[in-house]
C-alpha cells in the first residue's frame, strides 16, 4: 500500500485503481441487500458533501456533527468533511422516541464541539429540524443523501499533506466514567492505527459486521479499515442483530466472510439462538473471528469452535479504547489461551506496558505515543463537569 498519510487519500487511491469495486453492502434484518456503494460512488458523494460545506462557509478546523441513522449514508458526510479539513464529530443521533432526554445531550456535545451544523440523511435532518422547535439543538441540520452528484477524477489534492497532524475527527467517549469527552484523533494517528488493524486483511478478505458505526470497533476497525485495505464488508444494523441474531450467521455464510468481530455476549447469543432453532452453521471459512469490547469467556470460544466448525487459532481478542482507538493481539507468534478476560498483547505501534503511562499523559494534556489518539477536546471544561 502506498505511503499515504490520511484515510481520504486511500479512498482517492481505490476510486482511481478500482472504481467499480463494491466496498460496502448493507443488508436488512432478513439479510436482503438494501444498499451498496463503490469506491467511486463514495468519492463522488463525499465530494458533493465537501462542496456543500464550503458553500455554507465551513473552513478548515471547523467542526460538524455526524449524526446519521444506521446505514451507509454517513460515510459521505464524514469523508466530505475530512476532504476540506473540517473535523467530523461522529455520535449517536437523537432517538426520535426519546427526544426529551436525547436532544439536550446532543446539544451539550454540539456546543462542546463548537459545531454549527449537523449532517444526516434528508429525512432525519427534516425530522430533527422540526423537533428543534421544541428542543433546541444549537445546530442547523443538513441532509446529504440527495445532493447533486458530479462525476470526479480522483486525485490527491496538495492540501492533504497539511492535514497530517491536524485533527481528523472527534470521537466522544460513552460517558460511563463521567460526562462524555471528545477525543481528537489526527489523520496520522488514524492511519497508523488502521494500519495495525488491517495488517491481517488481504485483498480477498470479506468482512461481516453489524457493529455501531459511530466509534471504535464499528467505525475504525470496520468502515475505515475496509477503505484502507480496499476490501468488501457486509454491514447491518445492530438493532437488526439484536432483534434477529441469526442475521449474523446469514451474513457470514451467504457472503463467505473471512473476518467478523463482536463482543462476547453476541457470540453467546448467536450460539443460543442457533441451538433454539436447531440450526447448523458453518464458519469454517472464517479466518478471523474477533472478540472485543468486553471480557472473553473460554466456554464461549470453545462452543463457538465446536458449533461453527471454526478453528481455535482463528479466534482473536481485541482491545479498544476511545483514547487509543483500537489495537489488537493479531498475528503474534505466541498465543495466550483465552480465559475469563481478554488479554492485551504487544502490537507494532503500541504495547500494553504503555497503556497506563498513556492515561497519565492524557490527564496532563500531552500527546500519547505513536498510534494513540490526540488530545482530549475541551478536557478541563469537561472534567470540571464530571
Amino acid at each position: 500500500m502506498k505511503n499515504f498519510t490520511t484515510i481520504v487519500e486511500f479512498l482517492n487511491h481505490h476510486a482511481l485503481e478500482s472504481p467499480e469495486k463494491i466496498v460496502f453492502t448493507w443488508v436488512d434484518i432478513t439479510c436482503k441487500e438494501q444498499n451498496k456503494i463503490t469506491f467511486t460512488q463514495l468519492e463522488d458523494q463525499s465530494n458533493a458533501v465537501a462542496a456543500r460545506l464550503l458553500k455554507l462557509g465551513c473552513k478548515k478546523g471547523d467542526r460538524v456533527m455526524i449524526a446519521y441513522p444506521f446505514g451507509l449514508e454517513f460515510l459521505a458526510g464524514m469523508f466530505g468533511a475530512m476532504k476540506i479539513g473540517v473535523i467530523p464529530c461522529s455520535i449517536y443521533p437523537p432517538n426520535p422516541n426519546q427526544l426529551k432526554t436525547d436532544m439536550p445531550k446532543f446539544r451539550r456535545l454540539a456546543e462542546d464541539a463548537g459545531a454549527k451544523y449537523a449532517l444526516s440523511t434528508s429525512a432525519f435532518a427534516t425530522a430533527m429540524t422540526a423537533a428543534s422547535i421544541l428542543y433546541k439543538t444549537g445546530v442547523s441540520w443538513i441532509g446529504t443523501d440527495k445532493l447533486s452528484i458530479k462525476k470526479s477524477n480522483p486525485k490527491k489534492p496538495k492540501e492533504y499533506e497539511t492535514f497530517v497532524r491536524e485533527p481528523g475527527g472527534i470521537q466522544y467517549t460513552s460517558g460511563s466514567t463521567g460526562c462524555p469527552k471528545g477525543v481528537m484523533i489526527s489523520h496520522n494517528n488514524l492511519v497508523e492505527d488502521i494500519w495495525a488493524i488491517s495488517r491481517v486483511l488481504g485483498t480477498n478478505a470479506v468482512g461481516a459486521l453489524w457493529l455501531p458505526q459511530y466509534h471504535d470497533m464499528g467505525l475504525v476497525s470496520g468502515f475505515m479499515s475496509a477503505i484502507y485495505a480496499g476490501v468488501h464488508v457486509i454491514m447491518a444494523s445492530p438493532i437488526d442483530f439484536i432483534m434477529r441474531p441469526l442475521l449474523w450467521t446469514d451474513m457470514v455464510e451467504i457472503y463467505q466472510a473471512t473476518h467478523t468481530s463482536a463482543p462476547n455476549f453476541a457470540y453467546a447469543l448467536l450460539l443460543k439462538r442457533l441451538k433454539q432453532a436447531n440450526r447448523k452453521a458453518n464458519w469454517s471459512h472464517v479466518t478471523h473471528a474477533m472478540f472485543a469490547a468486553e471480557p472473553t469467556q473460554r466456554h464461549v470460544v470453545e462452543e463457538l469452535a465446536q458449533t461453527l466448525s471454526i478453528r481455535r487459532e482463528h479466534v482473536y481478542n481485541l482491545y479498544g479504547w476511545p483514547r487509543l482507538l483500537c489495537f489488537s493481539q493479531e498475528d503474534l507468534p505466541t498465543r495466550i489461551p483465552v480465559g475469563l478476560f481478554a488479554v492485551v498483547q504487544q502490537t507494532p505501534h503500541l504495547s500494553s506496558f504503555e497503556l497506563s503511562r498513556m492515561e497519565r499523559r492524557l490527564k496532563k494534556g500531552k500527546l500519547g505515543p505513536s498510534g494513540s489518539s490526540h488530545l482530549v477536546w475541551h478536557l478541563r471544561t469537561m472534567a470540571s463537569q464530571s
